[in-house]
C-alpha cells in the first residue's frame, strides 16, 4: 500500500470526489474566472532567478542522497528553504485558489538528464500536494513516449500512443460512458418489449403484430430512437467530435421526418382507432405528464 502517494484507484476517487456547498446561482467570480484576453504573461510565467535554482538543487542533492527510488521519497526529502519555501507556497495557493495554472521556465533540463528531472518533478510535486499514480501500471510519473499500446484500450493513457489528445473533461467522459450504457439499456429493453408484447422484432420483414404500448412505450413513443440518439450523444461527448455532432442532430431530424411523415401513418393504417387513442395520451418524444399516469 503507498504510503507517500495515492494508489491509481485512489487517485480516481479523489479527482471525483468534488465537495460543495451548492451549485452556483449566478456567474462564477473570483480569480478563477478569467478570461484569455485578461492575462498578462508576466502573471503566469514564473522565471526562475539563479538563488530560486540553486535552492532547488540543493533539495535535488538532498533526495539523491537518500538512495530512495521516488516512490519512498517523502516531502521531508526534498527540503525547501526560505525564501524559496515561500514561494513555492505561493505557487500552490495560486494553483489551488488562484487562475489555476502557472507556467515555471528556467529548468536545466539537459544539463540534469531524465533521472534528475524525474527526481526534481516528483520532489516539486511532493512540495505542492500529494502525488498519485498516473495509469493502473502504476507509474509515478508520464514520459510522452509512444509505447506501441493500442489507443482503443480505455485503460491506456493516450500519451503512451501516437495519438493526439483532444481537450476534453474527464468527468464529461463519465457522463459520455452514462449516455452509451443507459441507451443500450434502453434499446435493449425495447427490443425485448417488441419480441414480447408485439410478437415481432425490429426487421421490417417480421414487424410487430400488436401494438406496443407497455414498458418504455407507456411514456414516450419512439423510446427505440431516443436510445440510439442517447448512444450517439454519449460518442459525441466521449470524443468531442464536431463532425459526430452534426450526425447526431441530422440523424434525429431525420428520425423526426421519418417518424412523421412515413411510420405514424403506417401504424395508423395498421392499427387504426386503438393507435389513435394512444397517441392522444402518449408523447412522441417527451412524457406527458397526466394524473392518471401512462396507459396501461
Amino acid at each position: 500500500m503507498p504510503t507517500t502517494y495515492r494508489s491509481y484507484a485512489e487517485q480516481g476517487a479523489h479527482y471525483f470526489d468534488r465537495p460543495h456547498a451548492a451549485l452556483p446561482r449566478g456567474p462564477i467570480g473570483g480569480p478563477v474566472a478569467w478570461r484569455g484576453s485578461e492575462l498578462s504573461e508576466r502573471d503566469w510565467r514564473i522565471a526562475l532567478d539563479a538563488a530560486q535554482l540553486a535552492g532547488f538543487e540543493r533539495a535535488l542533492a538532498a533526495a539523491r542522497a537518500t538512495g530512495k527510488p521516488l516512490a519512498e521519497l517523502t516531502r521531508e526529502d526534498f527540503p525547501l528553504t526560505e525564501p524559496l519555501a515561500a514561494d513555492v507556497e505561493g505557487w500552490r495557493r495560486e494553483l489551488t485558489t488562484g487562475r489555476g495554472f502557472l507556467l515555471l521556465s528556467g529548468l536545466p533540463m539537459e544539463r540534469w538528464g531524465e533521472e534528475e528531472a524525474s527526481r526534481f518533478f516528483w520532489g516539486f510535486g511532493l512540495a505542492l500536494g500529494w502525488p498519485g499514480a498516473q495509469n493502473p501500471q502504476g507509474d509515478l510519473l508520464g514520459h510522452v513516449v509512444d509505447t506501441g499500446d493500442d489507443r482503443a484500450n480505455p485503460l491506456v493513457r493516450l500519451y503512451r500512443t501516437r495519438s493526439d489528445i483532444a481537450y476534453h473533461c474527464d468527468a464529461a467522459d463519465v457522463v459520455g460512458l452514462l449516455c452509451i450504457g443507459l441507451g443500450v439499456t434502453l434499446l435493449g429493453a425495447c427490443i425485448i418489449e417488441f419480441a414480447r408484447t408485439g410478437r415481432g422484432t425490429l426487421s421490417p420483414v417480421d414487424p410487430p403484430r400488436r401494438l406496443v404500448a407497455r414498458g418504455l412505450y407507456r411514456y414516450v413513443r419512439n423510446p427505440m430512437y431516443l436510445s440510439i440518439t442517447t448512444i450517439v450523444l454519449g460518442e459525441v461527448i466521449l470524443t468531442g467530435s464536431l463532425p459526430l455532432a452534426v450526425y447526431w442532430t441530422l440523424w434525429f431530424l431525420g428520425a423526426n421526418l421519418f417518424v412523421i411523415g412515413f411510420e405514424e401513418p403506417s401504424l395508423r393504417d395498421r392499427f387504426g382507432a386503438s393507435y389513435d387513442e394512444y397517441t392522444r395520451q402518449v408523447g412522441r418524444w417527451m412524457p406527458r405528464l397526466r394524473s392518471g399516469g401512462p396507459p396501461a
